[in-house]
């Protein structure tokens, strides 16, 4: 937490302001978006704190394990990590029959009780691109603006720190805005824009 720039109080052991509010929260029966903090400052953090990073100690997730989490998200009925977690797996094991079985499975469940399933295929799609650092396209209206925009926001906002995407992808589709001379005052206005919320795009080395 304390690589991020969220505003406001932190939760902590020794100042646990969430035994109160959250009480207070659960009687308004009402929602909040949980903070994905996908800066690189934050991923380097979880790097070296994460618990299942240490379980994994450096290493690739097995397909046991991917399975399991995969599974347990969608059961909880979190749709983006549901899908983030599939593409992983995907992006590690793209041939992997136990793979097939299991999207399949999870395509046709219902897990949110809503009569529809959240797993689209293009989404999937999508974030398997970031993890394999690949920039995406604006599916209205592309071009070297747009496409940078859209990367930065379906990167941030279903950024998973115990999968992170690849940032290459992010700096991949700036680099590409900025080198279009017809887009480069609009894209470092938009980069600017998007830095506020995933954090700096390019290193100070990468600057100079």
């Amino acid at each position: 937490m304390a690589a991020t720039d969220l505003a406001g109080p932190l939760h902590s052991v020794r100042y646990p302001i969430l035994s109160d509010s959250a009480a207070r929260a659960f009687f308004t029966g009402g929602s909040a978006p949980l903070p994905r903090m996908p800066s690189e400052a934050a991923s380097q953090a979880t790097a070296s704190r994460s618990l299942l990073r240490r379980e994994l100690a450096g290493g690739e997730a097995s397909e046991d394990v991917l399975e399991e989490l995969t599974r347990h998200a969608c059961a909880m009925a979190r749709p983006s990590e549901c899908a983030v977690l599939l593409a992983r797996w995907t992006a590690s094991y793209p041939d992997s029959p136990r793979l097939a079985q299991a999207a399949g499975d999870l395509r046709f469940a219902d897990y949110t009780g809503a009569g529809v399933n959240v797993l689209r295929a293009s989404a999937i799609e999508t974030f398997v691109e970031l993890y394999r650092g690949h920039s995406l396209t604006d599916p209205e209206s592309p071009g070297p603006v747009r496409n940078a925009i859209t990367t930065s926001s379906i990167y941030a906002s279903n950024y998973l720190h115990a999968f992170p995407f690849d940032r290459t992808a992010v700096r991949r589709a700036w680099s590409q805005c900025a080198a279009d001379p017809r887009t480069v005052l609009a894209c470092t206005t938009a980069r600017r824009q998007a830095e506020q919320e995933i954090g700096p795009i390019y290193s100070e080395s990468a600057r100079h």
